[in-house]
């Protein structure tokens, strides 16, 4: 990324951050099973990339800007990891890699999608 990313842990309701920009960052952040759209907000993983607000007429300030939410699928029997943009649990999408089988996964957070 390009900019510093934040990351939300719903689950756990527990921020990880800031990661500085084209760097990397350890951590053991367990990826929550969700199973509807209703849960997406309360259990996933939410990355946000951090930039600059300027309203005009006020002084630029720090702002967290959405990107997607990360989460296991709890209808899926493989264990796949799966996100969404918008927030939409049907409209989810595999992370591309090796994003299926459980154990220990290595997440590589892009501007417009993971990847493993």
């Amino acid at each position: 990324m390009d900019y510093p990313v934040w990351i939300y842990v719903g689950e756990k309701d527990t921020w990880f951050g800031p990661i500085d920009a084209h760097s990397t960052s350890t951590s053991d952040i367990r990826v929550p099973w969700v199973g509807n759209s209703d849960e997406l907000p309360s259990k996933s993983i939410e990355v946000y990339k951090e930039g600059l607000t300027c309203p005009p007429g006020e002084s630029c300030r720090p702002q967290k800007s959405h990107l997607y939410y990360v989460f296991q699928d709890y209808w899926q029997p493989n264990d796949q990891v799966k996100y969404t943009v918008n927030g939409i649990y049907d409209y989810a999408q595999p992370v591309s890699g090796p994003s299926t089988g459980g154990g220990n996964k290595r997440l590589i957070i892009a501007p417009d999608k993971p990847y493993m």
